[in-house]
């Protein structure tokens, strides 16, 4: 007994003096974060001996690098090139490092000094800059690199937009070594095209000769009017590779102003161009996919089917056309063709097995079900149903060895990065792990996880295990739970479960709450400003202005009604509601207009949006996993989807 009280009272002074240690380097931490602020303001209004007098301080600081940088960029004409080199070379593996060779090579660019600068230019994770790129291959020229400025004057070329002053001697050179040829010349031309640049493509054309120069005109006259280019184009050469270009892209365009206008017209074309094999399968293959995104099924599958080695979409489409006509026969077959890592994956052993029930090979579906029932997913749950097992949802932490969480947790990235999230880094702190994670194995991974847990930071756990090993696994990681209080007070205020709101909000923005789309969608739940404007006139809130949906409250208050009003608006169906959270509610009611289909599963299987599709099963998957996690039982996907 005595032992045991000397035992335990051991432990107790270890516990205390551990926490003791641990709340003073607490201590020290914010007052190195309070210095680190203030010697940053000293830098930017020019008080050079404050700030080095505070620098010095800050030399055992995780962020002491990040002052180094910010102190070179704005002094590179008084630094030796040796110093820039010893940063690179320390912090080598940091986007600083990165940061800072960029901005070195600016300078140098600049300052015309090629010397320095070929020996600074790499490939970089920073940046893209092609007037650098340009500047880079002038250098080449400068010390008579040929062999390496060549396959560089091509990649430089062949861009689908203007590219910068600084590539102009280049392309010259180009030109004068026979580089840049008739042949690259048009080869940029359809890319420009394409790209719906005419005026660069015009341009260009003036360095064709005169006979590549009167396919340029038909090309272009394909863009405006692709079908009187049609109309006319059996009267040309039909072997000619430019006239194959051009059909190519004149059908491309006149498919979407009218397909069935196209597909009638290739009918009358095809027996010409029959004997042109990849341009003719070329030209089913298009046309195929895009009848069967326009849900003319039986148009698409004629085409697809007429191809004799199909592609990874193509396979796709035929199947996907093939579930809307429900031809189990033709998707069994198509399945058996595809390339093995495909044919094994969880979604066409779902849809094989989905054939073989239909079409009465019941006993060895459900072998199929059983055997992908075990996966964390959408098609895993779907299986599950259609077999009658329980759904893989363990959201137990995993376990891992101290060691491994401790080495990880004093590295000096996630050092950094624990001093970023702190000092409200955002970008910078998700900038280092970006930088991380590809050189960490999978057990780093999930101590990184756990650490970003423990920083409630949510998206820097799913972040750490955003690779497909993952995918299925981890449930706990990777669909952390912030924001419990505006999200539950929220969704009841939008009488909406709350789960969906945490499954929207983990696919939208994986709750970055200053995310900001390409298209415009804004904040946790990526809600477009006018959308947000409506809902907030529905509901009769202040929108004060765009740039407050990066808010959390009033982000997740606007999305939660909207999921809301979308869902009474498709008549409480969650995967068409789903559907016009992503796409628009006209446009899956046009969907579903012209094409109804009574099977939930083949519905969103045949989406013709990828995002779309891909967004559906997401959300409704994850809506599971968020409801398990709330409520400790499971919800079945068919009741979500029947």
């Amino acid at each position: 007994m005595i032992t045991q009280r000397i035992v335990a009272g051991c432990i107790i002074f270890f516990i205390f003096l551990f926490s003791g240690t641990n709340s003073i380097a607490n201590q020290l931490l914010e007052k190195q974060r309070t210095l680190y602020i203030k010697t940053e303001q000293a830098l930017k209004q020019g008080q050079r001996t404050r700030f080095s007098q505070y620098k010095n301080l800050l030399r055992d600081y995780p962020l002491y690098p990040y002052l180094l940088y910010s102190d070179m960029i704005k002094n590179f004409a008084y630094l030796k090139a040796e110093t820039i080199s010893n940063f690179l070379s320390r912090y080598d593996d940091t986007p600083i490092a990165d940061k800072l060779r960029y901005k070195w090579l600016k300078y140098l660019a600049i300052k015309n000094n090629k010397q320095l600068f070929v020996r600074y230019y790499q490939d970089n994770n920073y940046y893209l800059d092609d007037a650098l790129a340009c500047f880079y291959a002038q250098s080449l020229l400068h010390t008579n690199r040929f062999n390496e400025l060549r396959e560089l004057t091509r990649q430089l070329w062949l861009v689908e937009f203007s590219q910068p002053s600084e590539c102009d001697p280049i392309f010259q050179w180009g030109k004068q070594a026979e580089v840049i040829n008739q042949t690259l010349i048009w080869q940029r031309i359809l890319l420009v095209v394409k790209a719906k640049n005419i005026r660069l493509a015009d341009y260009l054309a003036k360095q064709l000769d005169t006979d590549t120069r009167a396919w340029y005109a038909l090309l272009r006259q394909g863009h405006y009017q692709p079908f009187k280019v049609l109309a006319k184009i059996a009267d040309y050469q039909l072997y000619s590779p430019f006239l194959h270009q051009i059909l190519l892209y004149s059908l491309a365009r006149a498919k979407h102003q009218d397909l069935n206008k196209t597909h009638i017209i290739w009918q009358s074309l095809k027996t010409s161009f029959k004997p042109y094999t990849s341009l003719y399968e070329q030209v089913a293959k298009e046309l195929g996919i895009r009848a069967c995104q326009q849900l003319e099924p039986e148009i698409g599958l004629s085409y697809l089917s007429s191809i004799t080695k199909l592609d990874k979409d193509s396979h796709y489409w035929r199947i996907r056309c093939a579930l809307r006509l429900q031809k189990w026969k033709t998707i069994l077959e198509t399945i058996a063709t595809l390339d093995y890592p495909d044919r094994t994956n969880s979604r066409w052993r779902y849809w094989e097995a989905r054939a073989l029930e239909q079409l009465g090979n019941y006993e060895e579906a459900k072998v199929i079900w059983k055997d992908i029932a075990s996966e964390a997913s959408y098609y895993g749950y779907l299986a599950a149903d259609r077999a009658g097992e329980a759904y893989a949802l363990s959201t137990k932490l995993p376990v891992i060895e101290p060691q491994m969480l401790n080495k990880t947790r004093d590295s000096a990235a996630m050092q950094r990065i624990y001093e970023l999230f702190n000092i409200q880094r955002i970008y910078d702190a998700r900038r280092e792990l970006f930088y991380l994670l590809p050189r960490m194995s999978r057990d780093e991974r999930i101590a990184i996880a756990l650490l970003c847990r423990q920083w409630q930071q949510a998206t820097c756990a799913i972040d750490a295990l955003a690779e497909p090993s993952f995918w299925h696994k981890q449930l706990e990681l990777r669909f952390p739970m912030p924001y419990r209080d505006i999200v539950a007070q929220q969704a009841a205020l939008a009488n909406l479960p709350a789960h969906w709101v945490y499954a929207v909000m983990r696919r939208e923005s994986a709750f970055m709450k200053d995310a900001k789309s390409s298209a415009g969608a804004l904040g946790l739940m990526q809600l477009m400003p006018t959308t947000a404007a409506r809902t907030a006139k529905r509901l009769g809130l202040n929108y004060a202005s765009t740039w407050s949906l990066l808010q959390p409250k009033l982000n997740i208050q606007l999305g939660s009604r909207y999921l809301k009003h979308v869902y009474t608006l498709n008549n409480r169906n969650w995967e068409l509601a789903l559907a016009s959270y992503n796409a628009g509610y006209y446009r899956v009611k046009q969907w579903q207009a012209q094409a109804p289909v009574d099977d939930a599963d083949i519905w969103i299987e045949t989406i013709p949006f990828t995002e779309t599709r891909r967004y559906v099963r997401a959300v409704l998957f994850y809506s599971i996993v968020y409801y398990y996690k709330m409520h400790y039982k499971m919800m079945r996907l068919s009741t979500l989807i029947e």
